[in-house]
């Protein structure tokens, strides 16, 4: 008979389990709910990335999303004092997937002024997402109206190049209907078309840079089918590698269409290549251009060929031109109109560079009638580092003379820059060199010599006397100038010992002191008019002039005739067109003033 197991007292029953804290279940509790959280966290933050994707990208379908990014670009370019500019927008339609238009577009940074008007953009979805993801950005159509660019700055010298590269390949084909450029040079362009690329390099590329460039992966690429400039029409391809040493090359040609005087047509024919490279201070480009009549095998109406290194302090190397019946008018709109026959060499030898020149004007005319008021010009020129020379520089107008040398040495390591030269003229006709002048003779004799003693003071010589018969025009009798110029900051000072102009029937006598940093004149002057006399004593000044000035007006019909004569002078004659706009009338009596 089985005995049975016998019951364990409760003396002798086996310690419960302890029992957990409450910190330590809050604990596990969280380490359960982080480990689910962190399952579905990057689920969570992926589906609110492409949720918001989703979003922006159906925006930016949306027209009326272009004109809100561009509001965007503007608000945050909004300080005047940005390092990226300034930019304004107005009359903006359109979305960023699609593109739109621009009636205004305007950047402006430290002196520089662009502005675009009539800007149309075409592009579709796939390229935009072409350019975001970095492989390819394309533009179906960017066509702008005008383009206006006003350049104020002051030329600085900059860093030569090493490299331009781009993150992404382009394909741009581009139109423009007129560029206008003002500033220090002035230029205007019409009916622009192209093509812009920057793609890996082709053997093409290399074989127009006549070299291989092996460290040279990617080339910008433009072609220019179609520009208007003055009488001519113009195309041209370029090709430059992005790194360096940057190879370049560019080909153009154009053709010339203006009427001569007999009246007939002529087509000129012009073509110009350059060749080289742009980076490091070693840059060096070879140029070669002709003009000559299209159809016609004879003398070239031009042939140059020059090389330029434009991080040299001299960037003209050298240049050889040679031209016959050349008219400068065909080719840069703001030129006179010149046949222009002759010479122009020049080249660097060491650290001297000397030109010589010998033209001659076969078109020469009055300056205000769009021509050339010279006959022949021979001359030399020298520059070794900052001093310039000019020698024997001989002139020819007509039965007239001009005969000059000088030297000009541009201010350094706080030297003023220093010039002297003389000038000597015989038997010049003004009317040669503006038509409103009166036919006579002028005989000039000038000099102006720096001051051993004083480097800063220049004494000034001069004396033109005029002779003739007493016909109609405007004519210069004297003028007379015996003083001394002071540079300094700002402007300077001429002192002026004597000074006497006798022209177009008025008479100026005058001594003193003319400051044009100030600006304000110590002296004395007389002056006789048609009409009218008057005298100065004192200080005359915008703001703290101490001066008396005497007038008196007693033929107010003959002064205001003699001032509407004067309105052809060349320098002087707009401004005295605006001032007479402004006068009313003019009555008879005696000003005194202080």
């Amino acid at each position: 008979m089985a005995t049975p197991e016998p019951t364990p007292s409760p003396e002798t029953a086996p310690p419960a389990p302890p029992r957990r804290s409450g910190a330590r279940a809050a604990v596990a509790a969280w380490l359960r709910g982080a480990g689910w959280f962190g399952h579905w966290l990057p689920g969570a933050v992926l589906a609110l990335l492409l949720g918001a994707g989703v979003a922006g990208w159906i925006w930016a379908g949306q027209d009326g999303s272009l004109p809100r990014a561009l509001g965007w670009a503007q608000a945050w370019l909004d300080d005047p004092d940005s390092a990226a500019g300034q930019l304004q927008a107005d009359a903006v339609q359109g979305s960023l997937r699609g593109g739109g238009t621009v009636q205004t577009l305007r950047w402006t940074r430290q002196g520089l002024d662009v502005q675009l008007q009539g800007l149309t953009l075409r592009w579709h979805s796939a390229q935009l997402i072409d350019a975001l993801l970095l492989r390819r950005l394309q533009i179906d159509t960017l066509h702008i109206d005008r383009v206006q660019v006003d350049d104020q700055r002051t030329p600085q010298p900059g860093e030569p190049l090493q490299a331009i590269e781009l993150p992404l390949p382009v394909d741009l084909p581009w139109s423009l209907d007129r560029l206008d450029l003002s500033g220090r040079q002035t230029l205007r362009l019409d009916s622009l078309r192209g093509h812009y690329r920057y793609r890996p390099v082709e053997p093409g590329d290399r074989q127009a840079w006549g070299q291989a460039h092996a460290a040279v992966g990617e080339a910008h690429h433009l072609r220019l089918d179609a520009l208007t400039m003055a009488q001519g029409s113009y195309q041209a391809e370029a090709v430059l590698g992005a790194q360096s040493p940057l190879p370049l090359h560019v080909a153009a040609v154009g053709r010339v269409q203006a009427a001569v005087p007999e009246g007939e047509r002529l087509d000129l024919h012009a073509a110009a290549s350059a060749s080289g490279t742009l980076a490091g201070q070693s840059a060096t480009l070879d140029v070669q251009a002709h003009v000559l009549p299209a159809g016609v095998e004879g003398t070239p109406t031009l042939a140059a060929s020059a090389r330029v290194m434009p991080a040299a302090a001299q960037p003209l190397q050298r240049i050889d031109a040679q031209a016959h019946a050349l008219d400068l008018a065909l080719l840069w709109p703001q030129a006179p109109t010149t046949a222009l026959s002759g010479r122009v060499q020049a080249a660097a030898e060491g650290s001297v560079w000397r030109a010589q020149l010998d033209l001659r004007n076969a078109r020469s005319g009055p300056w205000d009638r769009q021509r050339l008021p010279l006959d022949r010009l021979q001359g030399s020129i020298e520059q070794d580092g900052p001093l310039w020379r000019i020698t024997d520089l001989q002139a020819t107008l007509g039965a007239g003379q001009v005969l000059g040398n000088g030297r000009f040495r541009w201010a350094e390591s706080g030297q003023p820059a220093q010039w002297q030269g003389e000038l000597q003229a015989r038997a010049v006709d003004p009317a040669r060199l503006w038509s409103a002048l009166a036919p006579a003779r002028w005989d000039l004799q000038a000099s102006a010599r720096q001051r051993a003693e004083q480097p800063d003071t220049i004494a000034l010589d001069a004396r033109l006397q005029g002779a003739g018969d007493s016909g109609g025009g405007l004519r210069l009798r004297e003028l007379r100038l015996l003083g001394q110029w002071r540079s300094a900051a700002g402007g300077g000072q001429l002192q002026l010992d004597e000074a006497r102009l006798d022209a177009a029937q008025a008479q100026l006598d005058a001594q003193g002191v003319l400051d044009l940093a100030a600006p304000r004149f110590d002296g004395r002057a007389a002056l006789q008019l048609p009409g009218a006399q008057g005298r100065l004593s004192g200080v005359l000044a915008a703001a703290d002039g101490q001066g008396t000035l005497d007038l008196n007006l007693d033929a107010a019909d003959r002064l205001l005739g003699w001032l509407h004569g004067l309105r052809s002078l060349p320098v002087i004659g707009p401004r005295v067109a605006e001032t007479l706009a402004r006068i009313p009338q003019l009555s008879e009596g005696t000003l005194t003033g202080q």
